[in-house]
Parts: structure tokens; C-alpha cells; sequence
């Protein structure tokens, strides 16, 4: 029982304007940027240990975090893991150190620690402090806690709280909110419509974040390079996206309205 309460527990201080911080707020911009957030604050979590450094350690060894690895540790796809830390690391969230350590700066000004012996006596502290006071009375909870309202209100919101399948919308809102791009991929749709071959949710979402061949991994995270690559598939009634195409001048095709296919020209004209 000693050795139990020496146990050490770790925590992370987060300040309630965490998200309203400038970097937090671009990083949630960008495409598939809600993933990022969240990958950042577990990246963050599990660091504690470490005081803001990240390396598993095996055996006697201590070996860097691949891919596959920080996907496992927190349960991020691995198809974001890649663009997230290309972008973390841009902006100096994080800092690969020469071992291959993944450094949070951040994690040093925020983390705390105590045993669970320490914390039974505080909470033990607190209770004899609050039947002094005549707060509570033996194990009897507050009355905010017990009130019928409170547990009425939790059932009611967990019959209404009904599963939504997600639309074409809703992934593209999840993925970019550039204006000119979600207009672009709009027209996709309808294109992937006319050539009779309509899309899913799902092969939307991996059109738009499969590794390497996915839209956001072909412009890098460029939204108006996003744009263009749309706008040639749209153009060529393209099935997917592809590298940006060049011109006999060496400079990029710019998006038109005109396609190859002159049925679909006619569709998207409202047929004349």
C-alpha cells in the first residue's frame, strides 16, 4: 500500500483560451486542421512524463517515433500524422532534436505532479475542512449534484442526440474553408455525376486525404494550388486529382469552365 500511494500522477495546466492562441486558430485553418489540434494536444499529453520530450524508450534504447508508431500512440490516422508534423514543426510547435526526439516547448510551463498518496490527503484535507464548515454531512454529495432537473435534462438530451450520416458538405466544410476551393470541388461532384461514375462519402474523403495521392498531399496544403488541381479535373472530367499539368510555356494550366467533353460543356451551361 506504501509503494501505491508513492505512485506518481502527471498533469498538464490548460489555460481556457488554449484555442484562442493565434497558432492554434491558423492550425485549425488548414485543411483537415481539427485533426491537427487534436493531434497536438495528445502529442502534448503524452509528453508530460518527459517534460515536453517524446521518444520511446526500448530496453536500454531510446527510439524516435515513426509514423505508424504516433498513430498508435494517439489514435490519429496515419494519413494525417505526415502532414501534421510537417506543419507543427513549421509553424515551432514542435522540434525534432538531433536524436530524433519530438521537443514541445510548451509542455514545460504547463505540467505538475503528485503522488496518490499526497492527493488522498488533500482530499482528505478538504473533507474534514468542509464538515467543519458544515458543508456536507459524512458521504452525502452536494445537492447541485443530486437534483432530479440535472439527471432529467442528461436523459433527455441522450434520447434526442441522434446519430447524422455526413454529407457531401460536411466533409468538404471539414476539409477546407477557402471559398474558391469548395466551390471547385462542388463542381467535381456534379462532374463525377454526369460521367456516371458519383461519388461517396468515403471515396470523397480519400480522394481528398489519401497519402501521397490525396488533393490536400498534391498541393502540399496550398489551398489555391488545391484549386487548380480541382479545376484541371473538372476541365478533363477527371476521375481524381492529379499533378498540375504545364502548358508548351512551362506555366500552369489555369482552371476553366470549358471540359473536353462537350455533353458535359452543354450540362453545366444549363444545356442551351
Amino acid at each position: 500500500m506504501a509503494d501505491y500511494n508513492k505512485t506518481k500522477k502527471y498533469w498538464m495546466q490548460v489555460k481556457e483560451d488554449w484555442f484562442d492562441d493565434e497558432a492554434i486558430k491558423w492550425l485549425e485553418e488548414q485543411p483537415s486542421g481539427e485533426y491537427y489540434s487534436n493531434f497536438y494536444m495528445k502529442l502534448c499529453l503524452k509528453s508530460i512524463r518527459l517534460n515536453g520530450f517524446l521518444i520511446r524508450k526500448v530496453g536500454d534504447m531510446f527510439i524516435p517515433y515513426d509514423i505508424q508508431a504516433l498513430s498508435d500512440l494517439t489514435r490519429v490516422p496515419a494519413r494525417i500524422i505526415k502532414p501534421a508534423m510537417r506543419v507543427l514543426e513549421q509553424i515551432g510547435l514542435i522540434k525534432i532534436m538531433d536524436d530524433g526526439a519530438i521537443f514541445l516547448s510548451i509542455v514545460q510551463s504547463m505540467i505538475g505532479s503528485t503522488t496518490i498518496g499526497a492527493e488522498r490527503k488533500a482530499l482528505q484535507r478538504d473533507r474534514q475542512q468542509a464538515d467543519k464548515a458544515g458543508d456536507i454531512e459524512g458521504d452525502t454529495c452536494p445537492p447541485q449534484l443530486t437534483t432530479n432537473n440535472l439527471q432529467l435534462t442528461t436523459d433527455k438530451l441522450k434520447k434526442e442526440r441522434k446519430p447524422q450520416a455526413a454529407t457531401f458538405d460536411d466533409i468538404i466544410n471539414e476539409f477546407t474553408q477557402f471559398e474558391p476551393l469548395r466551390k471547385a470541388l462542388g463542381e467535381f461532384i456534379q462532374i463525377r455525376k454526369l460521367i456516371k461514375a458519383p461519388l461517396t462519402n468515403s471515396s470523397l474523403t480519400k480522394l481528398l486525404t489519401n497519402q501521397n495521392t490525396g488533393l490536400f498531399d498534391l498541393c502540399g496544403g496550398d489551398n489555391k494550388l488545391a484549386t487548380e488541381i480541382v479545376n484541371q479535373s473538372v476541365m478533363n472530367s477527371w476521375r481524381g486529382f492529379f499533378p498540375l499539368r504545364e502548358n508548351k510555356s512551362g506555366q500552369a494550366q489555369p482552371g476553366q469552365k470549358q471540359t473536353s467533353n462537350p455533353f458535359i460543356n452543354l450540362a453545366m451551361r444549363g444545356g442551351e
